[in-house]
């Protein structure tokens, strides 16, 4: 009898060190698929989606309040600023694990981060002292600190070459270009009562700066900010988005949809709708395919690029306010 019960429990082991084993092998082929990361900001976490299969693979803890997040060119980390906390968090992505926190008595209220587009340097737009912080990558040491000369920075975009900082004021309604070459502050200049995002075109030649008070976007040639046109979108235009195929998506956060558009025929603009409160957007690198963080309804939208159609929602977590691609 004695030995019966010894069988027993060495094969109710083996078949659990096997069904450990094979969960340790899926988990691992799991994370080395392309994947998008959710930072919610009500939730405390980040969400790990698996961008093939469209279903969550993990969600881990990550401080107070995340907010907008970077990955690095060569996808080994992510960048999470948290401005409550006045720190970064950095995300390992070949696990998937919080790593660390940065701190620095020069960095209070992270907004927005941007990497160079070698990975060398990481930039930090701080709110409260109206800066645009350079940090060294890996270190994280600060290298230098440049005043912006304006209320509100709130969000920004990088240029390709690395060569240019576009930064947003949102309540301003500023725009303030650095060179990032020469350290300084080249142009500010107002572009609206209000802004609500900004991204850059594929060739780096026009800027597109949503203005919510006008429920319009404005299409800017990159060097002197002069406008080209202003295109009719939504109530509550934010986050805007151009895509590689050169198609623009812009989040219309008070009537919950999104207006999209080829970037040379705008007229052809249709909008469809998503979640409640959408935040963020996130390409998949052929840009066939759209992401939307929904804040209110703590999800995110699928949008099909090529047709316009959203082909469904996948709750992520609470108050989902940032989102990014990772291979």
């Amino acid at each position: 009898m004695k030995y019966k019960k010894f069988l027993i429990c060495l094969f109710s082991l083996a078949a659990v060190m096997a069904l450990c084993l094979c969960w340790q092998r899926t988990a691992q082929a799991q994370f080395t698929a392309p994947r998008l990361v959710v930072s919610c900001f009500l939730g405390d976490s980040m969400t790990v989606v698996d961008a093939r299969t469209v279903r969550i693979i993990g969600n881990f803890s990550v401080g107070s309040n995340p907010e907008r997040l970077v990955t690095s060119p060569d996808n080994k980390f992510i960048a999470v600023a948290q401005p409550k906390n006045g720190c970064i968090a950095i995300v390992a992505t070949d696990n998937m694990r919080f790593g660390s926190t940065h701190k620095d008595p020069q960095i209070i209220k992270p907004l927005d981060l941007a990497f160079a587009p070698d990975g060398g340097r990481l930039y930090v737009l701080d709110g409260e002292t109206c800066s645009l912080v350079e940090l060294h990558v890996p270190s994280l040491n600060v290298v230098r600190t440049l005043p912006l000369n304006g209320l509100g920075p709130s969000f920004m975009r990088i240029s390709k070459n690395g060569a240019k900082m576009f930064v947003g004021h949102e309540e301003t309604g500023l725009i303030t270009i650095v060179d990032l070459f020469a350290w300084e502050v080249v142009k500010q200049t107002g572009v609206g009562s209000k802004l609500g995002g900004m991204d850059l075109t594929p060739d780096n030649g026009r800027i597109l700066i949503s203005l919510p008070n006008e429920n319009q976007v404005g299409i800017y040639k990159t060097n002197d900010l002069r406008l080209l046109s202003k295109v009719p979108v939504g109530s509550g235009a934010g986050a805007v988005g151009v895509s590689a195929k050169n198609q623009v998506i812009v989040l219309n956060m008070i009537s919950n949809d999104v207006t999209i558009f080829p970037l040379d025929r705008p007229t052809l603009r249709f909008r469809t709708a998503v979640g409640v409160g959408p935040r963020d957007i996130c390409f998949s690198p052929d840009g066939s395919m759209c992401y939307v963080a929904n804040f209110n309804t703590e999800d995110m939208s699928v949008i099909d690029m090529d047709k316009g159609t959203q082909l469904g929602r996948l709750l992520v977590g609470k108050g989902p306010r940032a989102i990014t691609w990772v291979y």
